[in-house]
């Protein structure tokens, strides 16, 4: 395959993964700024875990491509985010794998497999929002 056939492949598949996550929304899920607060142990009912809890982008899940171009990602808060805040990210993850992304997929793939065993669930499970 040529570098053109597979940049052409590549654009399609993005197409496909806003295609399939169009509808997708954070709800009640906890997010990347909430996981965040609980990684620096606030708790629920803190000043601190609300204001992070509000800055989350719950709606749209493409804003979070541009917002966290170049910035500096906390690794660890996939391991705290439910399965909704997992299934609102995925698709971020997924159109992301073009660039070095290797810190962010390994601790989530990581955390799912755990959870997975200790629940005896598959992944597929815990990526379904009910």
């Amino acid at each position: 395959m040529t570098e053109e056939e597979e940049q052409l492949l590549w654009i399609k598949i993005k197409g496909e993964i806003y295609t399939a996550f169009k509808d997708v929304k954070l709800e009640d899920g906890i997010g990347y700024w909430e996981a965040d607060a609980i990684d620096d142990f606030h708790k629920k009912d803190s000043l601190e875990y609300n204001i992070a809890k509000e800055k989350d982008e719950r709606e749209d899940w493409t804003k979070l491509i541009t917002f966290f171009e170049g910035k500096d990602i906390n690794y660890a808060v996939w391991c705290f985010m439910d399965a909704k805040g997992l299934h609102f990210y995925l698709p971020f993850l997924m159109i992301c794998v073009d660039t070095n992304v290797t810190n962010i997929i390994a601790p989530i793939l990581i955390h799912l497999k755990h959870s997975a065993e200790k629940n005896s669930l598959n992944l597929s499970t815990l990526l379904t929002p009910e």
